[in-house]
């Protein structure tokens, strides 16, 4: 039985980080960029180090509420207020995995979809 629980737990581990919150390659290769022409832009609004913790919907698992630091949730507050209809791209592993347009002004928490 120890045995079972060890294996479980090594392997809960491997695939999110006690930092962040974030499914691994997340954990440390994230980050939320401007679109510029329908590629992230070369610098990071935040990322990984600016996650504060995340929490995933019961109903819904690919859908993960993310909460940004202070520093995080100012820099995001600033340029979403700034461009309203615009577009911003999520990032994991180098890969897009989320776009959406800005609708309005958000800075501490925001949502995105796993898919």
């Amino acid at each position: 039985m120890r045995f079972l629980i060890a294996i479980s737990l090594s392997v809960f581990m491997s695939t999110a980080s006690a930092q962040t919150g974030l499914p691994a390659p997340c954990d440390t290769d994230f980050g939320v960029y401007p679109e510029v022409e329908g590629q992230p832009a070369e610098n990071a609004l935040v990322d990984a180090s600016h996650v504060s913790r995340t929490s995933r919907r019961a109903e819904d698992e690919s859908k993960m509420m993310i909460a940004l630091d202070e520093t995080g949730a100012e820099r995001m507050r600033e340029y979403t207020r700034e461009n309203i209809g615009e577009k911003m791209i999520v990032t994991c592993d180098g890969k897009a995995i989320w776009r959406a347009r800005i609708a309005a002004e958000f800075g501490d928490r925001f949502e995105i979809r796993f898919d």
